[in-house]
C-alpha cells in the first residue's frame, strides 16, 4: 500500500509551502525480498483559482528519491485540485512529473530472475524521470489564516491585506 504524508504552511492567499513524504513497497513477482521506494520533497503550491469548494493548484518542489539505499536529488512539478467538503476536510487528486537534478547518475538495479520461466521481465528498473499520480483526503487542522486580523478568514476576505468589515466581505467601508 502506498503511503503519502504531506503538510503545508500558509504563506499568502494563494501560496503555501509544502513538505511531502511518500513510500511504497516495490512489488516484483520475480524478486525474493522487499525493496522500498522513498521520496521526500519541499516546495511551494500556487492556487491559481482560489475558491471555497474547487481549489486547483500548480506546485514545484525539490527533494529526492531513494531505492536500495541509493539517493538521487530530484525536482518535481505538477497540477492538482482540492474539493473541499468543509473548511478543513476535502478530497485531492494530483499528477506530477519528477526528474533527476542535472549531474545525477540514473541508477539501474538488476533483480534475480527466480520464478520467471519465460524470461518475460528483463529484471531491471531505474530511478530517473517519472510521472506519478496521487489522490486522497486532506485534513487541515487549526485556525484559518486571517492576514489583516479583521476576523474574516482570508479564504472569504475580498481584501485580505486591508482591515475591513463583514458587511463588505472584509473590505473597508469607503
Amino acid at each position: 500500500v502506498p503511503i503519502r504524508l504531506s503538510g503545508g504552511l500558509y504563506l499568502a492567499k494563494q501560496w503555501t509551502a509544502i513538505a511531502q513524504f511518500s513510500t511504497v513497497k516495490l512489488d516484483n513477482p520475480y524478486y525474493e525480498g522487499d525493496e522500498m521506494f522513498f521520496d521526500l520533497n519541499l516546495g511551494v503550491q500556487w492556487r491559481f483559482i482560489y475558491e471555497k469548494v474547487f481549489d486547483p493548484y500548480l506546485y514545484a518542489a525539490i527533494g529526492g528519491a531513494s531505492v536500495k539505499s541509493d539517493f538521487n536529488f530530484a525536482y518535481s512539478g505538477g497540477l492538482g485540485f482540492n474539493i473541499w467538503f468543509t473548511r478543513s476536510f476535502g478530497f485531492y487528486a494530483e499528477v506530477a512529473y519528477q526528474g533527476l537534478m542535472p549531474g545525477q547518475d540514473p541508477k539501474e538495479y538488476d533483480f534475480d530472475m527466480y520464478g520467471d520461466p519465460d524470461n518475460s521481465w528483463d529484471g531491471e528498473y531505474s530511478v530517473n524521470d517519472n510521472l506519478n499520480y496521487s489522490f486522497g483526503f486532506r485534513i487541515c487542522p487549526g485556525k484559518e489564516a486571517d492576514t489583516d486580523e479583521d476576523g474574516i478568514p482570508d479564504r472569504d476576505d475580498e481584501c485580505p491585506d486591508v482591515w475591513g468589515i463583514e458587511e463588505f466581505n472584509g473590505c473597508p467601508d469607503t
